[in-house]
Formats: C-alpha cells, structure tokens, sequence
C-alpha cells in the first residue's frame, strides 16, 4: 500500500513566504509587520499567536524577543499541525482553550473573521465555538444593521445589491461601549494601526479610554508607538521654518531683498513676528510705534480679534470696561495712523505721474482746507479703510476734472 504523502503548506512560489504561515500578504494593519532576518520572513502576528514559542529575549534580542533557535523549533512543531480553513500544515496557532483541537494559520483565521485575537497579556486567541465566551457580548441589536453604515468607510454592512449577508457578519463589526455606534472591524485596524495607541479615539465622539478597552476586546491591535503621521521623516519640517517677510504699509528696508531682508537679531531690520498668529512680519525699522513691546507684538488683525474677545468674555466687569475701552482707543489709533501712511503713500505714487500738480492740490488741499475725517470705528478691518481712502480720493479727482 503505498504511503501517504504530507500535503505541502503551499506551492512553491519565488515569493519570499513567511515561515510559519506560508503566506505573503504585505498588510501590516491586518497581519502584522513581514520582518525579514537572516534572509527568512515572519510576519509579526504569527510570532505572537504561535502557542509553542516562546518570547525569551530583549526587545532588541532576535526578532522583538523571539530568539532564532525558538523559532526554528516552532517551526519544526508546526510541519505537522492541518489548518482548519486551509487544510494545510505548519499552522502554530490554536485556540486557547486546551480542550479544543482547533488549529489555524493567523492569517486564514483573519480572512475568516471568525477568530477572536487578543492582543494583550498573554496573546490567546479563541475560535469561532468558544470566543463568545471570552470576546464581547453579542446581543439583538448585531441583528438589526442591515440598513446600517460603518461611519468610518461610510459603506453599509450587508451588500443589499448582492444580497450577501455572511453568516460571521457579526464578527466583522465592532460596536462602540462609548457612543454604541457600529464599525467595521478593518476599518477600526487601520485607524489604530496609523494613530498608536497614543493617538486612538473614537472617530464620533472622541472618548479615548472606553474606545481603546472596546477595541482590545473585539481584537484590534494597538501598536505602542507614536502615530504614523509623526513618524514620517519631515514631519515636523513646518515648524522648523519661520516667517521672514515684512508686511508693513511702508517698508524702509534699504537693501536689495527690501521686504524679504532679514536682518540679525537686535538690529534696525530684524523680523519681528506676531506673536499670535506667527504668519505677520515686520521690520524694527518699519514700526509706526517704536515703544512697542517686540516680545508681545500682534499684527493689526490678531489686535482687532484680540480686543473683541475682551468684550465678550470680560464685559461683566468695571475693570474691564476701562481696559477694553483703553484698547479700543489703541486700535483706533493705530489704524488712523495706518491709514494715514496709506494715503501718504497712495499721493507720493500720484506725484510721479502725468498729474502730479493736482496731486500737490489735493495734498495741499487736504492739509488746508479741506482735511479727511478719520474717525475710525474699532470694528471696521483694514481693507474697509483702504476702500474708503480709496473713494475720499476719486472725489477729489473729480471735484478738479481730472478723473479719467
């Protein structure tokens, strides 16, 4: 009678497989990171569930604490353990529970969304008849998501077109403890994967320390690292740049670069940012107010808002009134004086062009006898004063006939 051949765990392939599954899959939301060493693959979930091997070493030690001499015989174990999905061998993982002979592959049982994952303590692992008993409640309301969408991929749990609704559907989804709001199970690994265990929230209401113990018991795993978005090389590259641009009406600079020269700190043409919004620049030089504080100076804008605040949060107090009221009257002048360089600035242009005469008129006018109210209200921006300097200009342009 001739000997039973040993069904091999797969066919040959000139893919690198992972040596204890036989599979290649690259996800390592799903599966685990595929850590090659010394030429061989693993991936880093079948590490953890393999029931024979143990995590002897450091972390920097073999592969996370998995010595190599362990894995070998791990290996060794496994040739001759059947998966229960595939039917094939090397399947090192099982259920926890001793008196059940279940055996798998970590990723047949991930694509089944029949195995329950624990990712913390001891790393067990329990099959479809007993992860009731170890996993979350399952109660009616898993009956009734028919009509019901993951609020994360915003696609609806059964496939109503196809009419597909897996029997294991249950196990797909995860059922928030925080805001009782239904996920699929992927789409919460993906979160967790890129946020960490640092950054993991509740994508609807934010809670952290209920949504991180839900996702634990449903088997999502938690990388204790920082979120991906901050491990990424240049990831804090914006914040090493500063602005260097002056935004004055009238910039003085004498050099070349004018508005982009930035010059040492503590000198004439130093760049002296806002202190609030970061994104307004100015020269020393190029300061109305010279007496300004340069530690706490604000850009006209963040001192407009920074004043309104100060009404609405502390217009209950007498001592407020007075400060707001003082704060008011700075604006207010530090906007006339704004508008008043504007203007100036606006008749030096008009001095080199074909009319220059009537400009001379006008300023001389304006000087004279017919000088422009400036009464500035706190709550009009700087765009409205230009506009209205603008319109006090064309009138007198054509009050002498030369508007063209």
């Amino acid at each position: 009678m001739p000997k039973k051949k040993l069904k091999k765990s797969h066919e040959p392939s000139d893919e690198k497989l992972c040596r204890l599954c036989s599979f290649s899959y690259d996800d390592e939301a799903i599966y685990g990171k595929l850590i090659e060493n010394n030429g061989e693959r693993y991936h880093y979930f079948c590490l953890l569930f393999a029931c024979g091997l143990p995590q002897q070493g450091e972390d920097t030690e073999g592969i996370f604490g998995f010595l190599p001499e362990d894995i070998k015989k791990e290996i060794s174990r496994a040739t001759r353990l059947k998966c229960s999905f595939c039917k094939r061998y090397t399947a090192a993982s099982a259920c926890a529970l001793k008196e059940c002979r279940t055996k798998y592959h970590v990723p047949c049982a991930l694509q089944q969304n029949s195995v329950l994952f624990h990712y913390y303590d001891s790393f067990e692992s329990y099959c479809v008849k007993h992860r009731d008993e170890f996993g979350p409640k399952i109660d009616d309301r898993y009956n009734k998501i028919d009509d019901e969408q993951c609020f994360i991929c915003l696609e609806k749990f059964v496939d109503q077109e196809n009419n597909e609704n897996n029997e294991n559907l249950k196990y797909q989804v995860l059922l928030t403890s925080c805001c009782s709001k239904f996920l699929h199970i992927n789409c919460v690994k993906r979160q967790c994967f890129n946020a960490g265990i640092h950054f993991t929230r509740c994508p609807l209401c934010n809670d952290r320390d209920n949504f991180i113990e839900c996702v634990q018991i449903h088997g999502v795993f938690l990388p204790d690292e920082d979120a991906k978005w901050e491990q990424n090389e240049n990831a804090w590259r914006d914040q090493e740049s500063r602005y260097e641009h002056c935004d004055a009406i009238k910039c003085k600079c004498p050099f070349n670069d004018g508005r982009n020269y930035v010059g040492e700190d503590d000198s004439e043409w130093a760049i002296n940012i806002c202190c609030t919004c970061g994104s307004y620049g100015v020269h020393t030089g190029c300061l109305i107010d010279e007496t300004i504080d340069l530690e706490t100076f604000e850009c006209p804008d963040c001192l407009q808002l920074s004043s309104k605040l100060s009404i609405t949060f502390d217009s209950s107090s007498d001592d407020s009134v007075q400060i707001i009221s003082e704060q008011v009257n700075n604006l207010s002048a530090s906007n006339a004086q704004l508008k008043i360089c504007e203007q100036n600035e606006m008749l030096e242009k008009l001095q080199n062009q074909k009319h220059c005469n009537h400009a001379k008129e006008i300023h001389q006018n304006n000087n004279n006898n017919h000088e422009i109210d400036y009464h500035i209200n706190s709550s009009l921006n700087i765009s409205q004063m230009k506009e209205s300097i603008d319109s006090q200009i064309r009138d007198q342009f054509k009050a002498n006939g030369q508007m063209t």
